[in-house]
């Protein structure tokens, strides 16, 4: 039998209301081998009944369940973390087997033994192929099949702890699929706010006293924090975006023609190492100028541009001044997660000028201004759209 101040904290973490002396208590009386069995049987008799009184809807509790759990049953096992990792570990555990005992009372649920990432996920890949999802409902430590910590997730962001290496680390790899937007905080305290179809390679901490470098393929925008004895690198495929400290925006698409470098304020030096731009020199760009390196010719030139439409997408507006239709098409299939057949030649060659909130206004309504201004005809097909 449990003593009661135990069975008394178990509930209080079943119904989410422990606190940090219960989970003390939890976390001492689970790793006594005696208390496995008995800790089984007490969450098969009363974690339906919590469930039952506290989420009626099964889908709903799986859907949340899968989410906390993780893939790999290194997590039954309890170790000695620091104190942060003791209450994360103990959650898993309670979690994980409520979930077991979840499928005995629905059995038509996901297998527990793994847990498949959808899609159209944010996620994190680990040096060593460890896959994490960043769920957008998310509020906590990340931690990998280890029990280390990645670092912490707020919504659409996850933050690194401030700090710096002595020896060079592994490489994160954060992939953005089309239809979201994530931020993402490094451990110099660089932001970056990564577009949809984007991905950035970037190390969980840079070696103190060396370059910091990341890599990008897609859209994102840099804050990068003032370190004079450590320069910032961004590379682009065939392009070095050297900074000290600045604001800016680079897009490598890689059906783009271009690579853009928007500058927003300080200063950055676009540097071509590719066979094809022997012949270029470096571009020092200045504020409110973009650079553009052309990928076929191996060329870099700039203009002065008004960056607000560049830099519109990282608050959830897109800005177009007498921009293709072929390009504002590229740019809501990546916002919309969505595909654009156009068999509508005329409009191809067509220039327009709109401004779209992202968070506000879905794919139909965005088309139906278009058919309303312009006199387009569309037809919507679940995530299809096609243009006569």
């Amino acid at each position: 039998m449990i003593e009661p101040n135990i069975q008394n904290s178990l509930i209080r973490f079943l119904t989410k209301s422990a606190n940090k002396t219960d989970l003390d208590a939890l976390n001492v009386w689970i790793e006594k081998a005696q208390n496995k069995q008995r800790f089984k049987d007490f969450v098969k008799t009363h974690y339906a009944i919590t469930v039952g009184m506290n989420d009626p809807n099964p889908d709903e509790l799986k859907k949340r369940l899968i989410q906390e759990i993780r893939r790999d049953k290194k997590m039954l096992r309890i170790n000695n973390y620091r104190k942060v990792l003791r209450y994360a570990a103990i959650g898993l555990v309670l979690l994980g087997l409520g979930y077991f005992y979840r499928q005995e009372i629905w059995p038509n649920g996901e297998p527990s033994t793994s847990i498949e990432i959808e899609s159209n996920q944010v996620t994190l890949e680990l040096y060593d192929g460890e896959i994490i999802a960043l769920p957008e409902d998310r509020t906590g430590t990340v931690i990998d099949s280890d029990g280390n910590i990645i670092g912490f997730q707020k919504g659409d962001k996850l933050m690194h702890d401030f700090g710096f290496s002595n020896t060079s680390s592994h490489q994160n790899l954060l992939n953005v699929p089309y239809g979201k937007r994530f931020e993402l905080l490094l451990s110099d305290g660089t932001a970056l706010f990564v577009n949809a179809g984007s991905s950035v390679r970037y190390p969980p901490r840079f070696v103190k006293e060396k370059k910091r470098e990341v890599s990008l393929v897609g859209e994102a925008f840099f804050d990068v924090n003032h370190m004079p004895n450590q320069p910032f690198n961004v590379k682009v495929q065939n392009l070095n975006v050297m900074v000290l400290g600045t604001e800016f925006n680079v897009s490598n698409y890689p059906e783009d023609t271009a690579t853009d470098v928007v500058l927003v304020e300080g200063s950055v030096l676009l540097d071509p190492n590719s066979s094809l731009g022997k012949g270029a020199k470096d571009l020092i760009l200045r504020p409110g100028y973009k650079g553009a390196y052309d990928k076929a010719k191996g060329t870099i030139s700039e203009q002065e541009v008004d960056t607000h439409p560049y830099i519109s997408w990282k608050s959830g507006n897109l800005i177009f001044r007498n921009e293709f239709f072929d390009e504002i098409s590229k740019k809501l299939e990546r916002t919309y997660d969505i595909t654009i057949a156009n068999h509508n030649t005329k409009l191809t060659k067509e220039r327009f000028s709109a401004t779209i909130e992202t968070d506000r206004e879905s794919i139909a309504d965005i088309l139906e201004y278009f058919d309303k201004i312009y006199g387009i005809d569309y037809k919507i097909d679940g995530d299809k759209i096609t243009i006569e």
